[in-house]
């Protein structure tokens, strides 16, 4: 083996035997110094510099900044990184019939968007029998874009018919221009989808699961007195994997 190494160290140079005899005896001397040192298991000879984490940031931090918010909605809280909302601003949500449906409404989604943080995306459609989208794509929650959405809902206006149907299926649209782990449709309304013809709740449920191939959860919020309003808005949930809270 000795022969070897300093074939190794040497290459083809001839060496003297009295110079060969030193370098033998240097080399047993030494052979201590040079395997001597602890093998471990390897993950030190691993680590380098450049597996440093980048900025310093923990494992810890890294998952508490990707967790989603938890926004509270008319006394429940809904969890995500990504929120659609799509609100019924039909004539019966205005003061004739519906006394402070709407100011209700207005006063929920502020406080709920006030609170998303910056990690969050989300977007608002209104409808009664059209459509009224804050905006199309799902964007990140910054100060201006929440400022912007809460004026957009304090100026809706409750009148119209319920196109319930095209509403939802107009808001899972949007909650698809943003890609996320955990997005959620947020309904709010009072009755049943009437659109000037023939009321058919499980022809409008089979409608939007059609629409809903990602299976987005909708959680929904009732705030009618009417049983049949109340059965679709089950009926709905249901379908699309999501939670009903009743408001009365």
């Amino acid at each position: 083996m000795q022969e070897s190494v300093i074939k190794q160290v040497m290459g083809p140079i001839p060496i003297p035997a009295p110079r060969l005899f030193t370098f033998l005896m240097f080399s047993v001397l030494c052979s201590p110094l040079v395997f001597s040192a602890p093998v471990g298991d390897g993950a030190g000879a691993a680590r380098r510099p450049l597996d440093l984490p980048s900025g310093g940031a923990t494992h810890a931090e890294e998952e508490e900044q990707e967790a989603p918010d938890l926004i509270h909605f008319y006394g429940h809280d809904h969890e995500g990184d990504n929120f659609v909302w799509v609100l019924d601003i039909s004539g019966s949500m205005g003061d004739e019939t519906g006394g402070e449906l709407i100011d209700q409404l207005k006063m929920e989604f502020s406080q709920a968007v006030t609170s998303l943080s910056r990690t969050s995306s989300f977007s608002a459609l209104a409808f009664d029998n059209n459509l009224y989208p804050f905006d199309m794509v799902s964007r990140m929650a910054t100060p201006s874009r929440k400022n912007a959405a809460i004026s957009w809902c304090n100026g809706l206006i409750a009148e119209g018919a319920t196109c319930l149907t095209v509403a939802a299926i107009t808001g899972l649209e949007i909650s698809r221009t943003r890609q996320t782990d955990s997005t959620r449709l947020i309904f709010v309304g009072d009755g049943v989808p009437y659109c000037y013809g023939e009321v058919d709740l499980e022809q409008s449920i089979g409608d939007i699961q059609n629409a809903n191939w990602e299976h987005t959860p909708i959680d929904a919020v009732y705030v009618g007195n009417q049983e049949l309003g109340l059965q679709y808005f089950q009926m709905l949930t249901e379908s699309c994997n999501g939670r009903l809270t009743i408001c009365q």
